[in-house]
C-alpha cells in the first residue's frame, strides 16, 4: 500500500469500525469498563488490519472472511451496541464482545493463513475450456438435477401442505407458521431426505442456475436464456416451498454475485443497492402478504417495519439470550446442542434453539412447538463452551475460509467454478444465524468444497490428456 493513501475499497469497513467505536464510547456506561475497554481495542486492531491487508478486508475481492465480517459487524455488532441501551446488563455486553472477538480472531486467523501461502493470485478473468472438462460436469449437472428432482417430488408427495401454494390462497392468514412447521421441521421421513432436502434448497439447484447464468453471460444464446429462466423459476419455488425467506434471499444474491463477476468484476455501490432490493423483495412480499391477509392497517409500513427489525435487530436479540442463560441458569452444554458432537460422545442431544425458544415465548409454545431461535455461530459456541469455544471456533473459521479462498483465486474461472463460489459467499450469511456444523454439513458448504475440488480434478486430468496427446504427436513427427 503506499503510503499516505488509503484503499478506496475499504472505506466500508472502516465505516463500521468508526459506528462501532462511537457506540462504544456512547454506551460505556452500560457495557462497563472492561467491556468497551476490550470492544475499543478490538475495532482499533480492525482498523489496523483492514489497512494494512486491504486484500482481505476489501469487498472488492469477494473474500469469504471479508463477507462475513462486514455481515457480522451490519447484522451483530452494530445492534447489539444498540440494544444494550437498552438491556443494560452484563449478558448484552458479554454477547457484545463475543462477537467482537470472533472477529478480530477471524481476521488474525486469515492475516496468518494469508501469510502461510507462497503466493496468491486474485484473477476472475474467465477462460475457454476444454470439451472434454465440459462434457465430465454435464455428467455431475445432470446428476444433481436428477436428484433435486426426485427429492422434490418426494417432498410434495409427504408433506401434508406446501406453506408456498398457502401463502396466496383465499385463507391465507390461517396459521401459515404452524403449516410451515408441519411441512417440513415436524414431517415424519427419514433423515437422509431432511438433509437432501436443505441441500436440494441451499446448495444443488442455485449451484445448477448459477452454472446456467454464468453460461448465459459469457455468451448469449436463445437456448441459454430459455436454460435460465426455465432453472430460476424452478429454483424461486423450490428455495420459496416452505416460505422462509432467508434461503430465497440466498438464491437471488448468488445469481447478483454471478453478475458482478463476470460483467462488472468488482462491487459498484449502485449495484449493491440494487441487489439488496431484489433480493428483500421476496421477504417483503411475505410480510406484505400476512399483513394483508390478517387484516393488519397500513400493510405496507407493517412489511417495511417487519422486514427491517427480523434483518437487524432479531439476529442481535437472540444472540444475548444465549448469555442470559449459559452459564448462569444452565451450566455448559459441552458438545450436547450440536448433532455430530452429541453422537461421538455417546450424549443425548438437548434441543438448544427449540428450548430457548419455549423458555422465552412460552405464549407461543402451544401454538408452535417447534419454535426456534437460531442464533449465531458464537452463541452456540458460548453455550457448549464458553469463552474458548468463541475463540476456537473463530479461529478456525478464519483459518478454514481463507484457505478456501486463497485455493479458489487460484482456480480457472469456469462457469461452474464461479457459481460454487458464488454460492460460497452467500452460505456465510448462515453464520449469522446458524451454528458451525450446520453451516458446514447441513448447508453443505463441505459440499460446495468437494465440488471445487472435482472440477478442477477434472481441468487438471483434461490439462493432462491433452499433454498426452501433443507428446504422442511429437514424437510422430
Amino acid at each position: 500500500m503506499n503510503a499516505g493513501k488509503i484503499n478506496p475499497s475499504i472505506y466500508l469497513i472502516l465505516a463500521l469500525c468508526i459506528i462501532s467505536i462511537v457506540l462504544t464510547l456512547l454506551f460505556s456506561s452500560n457495557l462497563g469498563i472492561l467491556y468497551s475497554a476490550s470492544l475499543l481495542i478490538i475495532f482499533i486492531c480492525i482498523v489496523f488490519f483492514s489497512l494494512t491487508y486491504p486484500s482481505i478486508f476489501s469487498l472488492q475481492n469477494f473474500c469469504l472472511v471479508s463477507f462475513l465480517i462486514h455481515f457480522q459487524f451490519i447484522f451483530l455488532i452494530i445492534p447489539s451496541l444498540i440494544l444494550t441501551n437498552e438491556i443494560k446488563s452484563i449478558f448484552a455486553a458479554r454477547a457484545t464482545l463475543a462477537v467482537g472477538l470472533s472477529v478480530f480472531l477471524e481476521s488474525l486467523a486469515a492475516i496468518i493463513t494469508n501469510h502461510a501461502q507462497s503466493k496468491n493470485v486474485f484473477d476472475w478473468v474467465v477462460r475457454s475450456i476444454d470439451k472434454k472438462h465440459v462434457k465430465s460436469m454435464r455428467l455431475l449437472l445432470a446428476i444433481l438435477i436428477v436428484i433435486s428432482a426426485i427429492t422434490m417430488i418426494y417432498f410434495i408427495i409427504k408433506t401434508p401442505e406446501v406453506p408456498l401454494f398457502r401463502l396466496f390462497s383465499i385463507d391465507a392468514s390461517i396459521d401459515i407458521i404452524t403449516i410451515r412447521e408441519e411441512s417440513f421441521k415436524l414431517l415424519n421421513i427419514p433423515l437422509i431426505f431432511k438433509y437432501l432436502i436443505e441441500w436440494v434448497r441451499c446448495i444443488f439447484w442455485p449451484f445448477l442456475t448459477g452454472v446456467m447464468f454464468s453460461r448465459l453471460l459469457i455468451k448469449k444464446s436463445k437456448k441459454r436464456i430459455f436454460a435460465f429462466m426455465v432453472f430460476f423459476v424452478i429454483g424461486i419455488i423450490i428455495t420459496g416451498f416452505t416460505t422462509e425467506k432467508a434461503i430465497v434471499t440466498n438464491f437471488i444474491l448468488i445469481n447478483i454475485l454471478i453478475y458482478i463477476f463476470i460483467k462488472q468484476k468488482k462491487l459498484k455501490a449502485r449495484t449493491i443497492l440494487l441487489g439488496g432490493i431484489i433480493s428483500l423483495s421476496f421477504p417483503l412480499l411475505i410480510f406484505y402478504i400476512r399483513a394483508v391477509s390478517s387484516k393488519i392497517g397500513y400493510p405496507l409500513q407493517f412489511a417495511f417495519y417487519s422486514l427491517f427489525n427480523r434483518i437487524f435487530m432479531v439476529p442481535a436479540r437472540v444472540a444475548m439470550v444465549h448469555y442470559m442463560v449459559f452459564p448462569d441458569y444452565i451450566n455448559f452444554l459441552y458438545g450436547s446442542s450440536m448433532n455430530y458432537i452429541s453422537y461421538f460422545l455417546g450424549k443425548e442431544l438437548f434441543p438448544l434453539s427449540n428450548y430457548l425458544y419455549l423458555y422465552f415465548y412460552p405464549w407461543g409454545a402451544a401454538d408452535n412447538p417447534s419454535g426456534f431461535l437460531n442464533a449465531t455461530y458464537t452463541s452456540e459456541m458460548w453455550a457448549n463452551f464458553g469463552w474458548f469455544g468463541i475463540m476456537l471456533s473463530a479461529i478456525f473459521l478464519g483459518f478454514f475460509l481463507h484457505s478456501v479462498n486463497l485455493w479458489v483465486w487460484k482456480l480457472k474461472k469456469t462457469p461452474e467454478i464461479i457459481s460454487i463460489y458464488s454460492v460460497m459467499l452467500a452460505s456465510v450469511l448462515n453464520l449469522i444465524s446458524g451454528n458451525v456444523t450446520v453451516f458446514l454439513l447441513s448447508k453443505g458448504f463441505i459440499i460446495l468444497y468437494f465440488f471445487t475440488l472435482l472440477g478442477n480434478m477434472t481441468l487438471i486430468k483434461t490439462r493432462k490428456d491433452n499433454s498426452q496427446i501433443i507428446n504422442r504427436s511429437l514424437k510422430c513427427l
